[in-house]
């Protein structure tokens, strides 16, 4: 399957970020960049959300609605796509989506499955509701304007091997382009709670170094009955420009001009 794509430091454009935010974002995909390529990978971003899932579709892994061209309709430059390539094809994928919420939260759009649905009550399953409260109402309750879902990881089986940085760096990835690309934004998803949740909380911060791990999300849907618990995730910015900071805290980079988002 071929898919159109450009390097990292390709992908970024104008950085949409204040000069020492530009800094420390333009440092770590330097960073990541010498990260990839130290693994053997080749870090590739994509803009065509249709294409990222026809792949995961081929891969078996599920598509979340957030990147569904049908379901969740996404407009031009508000979704990426990441994928990791070694000589043999692809190593492992992510996405990221621009959510624009105007005067509502994103615990408004969860509660009415408009965060998943272009039309809720034409295209949900009959029956299927989502409850959100607890922690994950409270924080999702602060988040408006924008905030970018990111989801779709895909990890190749022979890499799925314990103690794998690539999930990390994939999430790192996609953090620091979504930054550079739209400005200081919340990132956030939703895992499967399957086990207790306290393992569950303690594994999505162990994996993906999120800020907030917290539950409570019910999300009934007939076809899956007995997959209902979720956890909301989410990285404030100032969390993930830490991650970037920590990523470049004992490296030597020599930094290339990147260009400045016009204003206005």
């Amino acid at each position: 399957m071929h898919i159109e794509t450009r390097t990292l430091l390709a992908a970024v454009g104008p950085l949409a970020l204040d000069a020492a935010d530009r800094q420390t974002v333009t440092r770590a995909l330097i960073a990541l960049d010498r990260e990839f390529h130290a693994l053997g990978l080749k870090l590739l971003v994509a803009e065509n959300l249709a294409e990222f899932g026809q792949f995961l579709g081929s891969v078996g892994k599920f598509l979340p609605n957030a990147f569904h061209p049908h379901l969740k309709p996404c407009r031009p430059g508000d979704g990426l796509a990441f994928f990791a390539a070694d000589e043999s094809g692809t190593v492992a994928t992510s996405g990221v989506r621009l959510y624009r919420f105007a005067t509502t939260t994103l615990a408004d759009h969860l509660a009415t499955l408009s965060l998943f649905y272009a039309n809720p009550a034409e295209q949900m399953e009959r029956g299927e509701r989502l409850f959100i409260d607890g922690e994950a109402e409270t924080f999702a309750s602060t988040i408006d304007d924008t905030a970018f879902w990111e989801g779709g990881m895909w990890i190749r089986p022979d890499w799925r091997r314990h103690g794998s940085s690539l999930p990390r760096l994939m999430g790192y990835a996609a953090n620091a382009v979504a930054l550079a690309r739209w400005g200081r934004q919340t990132a956030f998803s939703i895992v499967e709670v399957r086990q207790d949740h306290r393992k569950a909380i303690e594994a999505a911060r162990r994996l993906y170094d999120v800020e907030v791990a917290a539950s409570t999300i019910r999300w009934r849907r007939p076809r899956k009955p007995s997959r209902q618990e979720m956890l909301l995730v989410a990285s404030g910015p100032d969390h993930i420009l830490g991650q970037m900071s920590r990523l470049v805290s004992n490296v030597s980079l020599e930094l290339p001009t990147l260009p400045a988002a016009a204003s206005g």
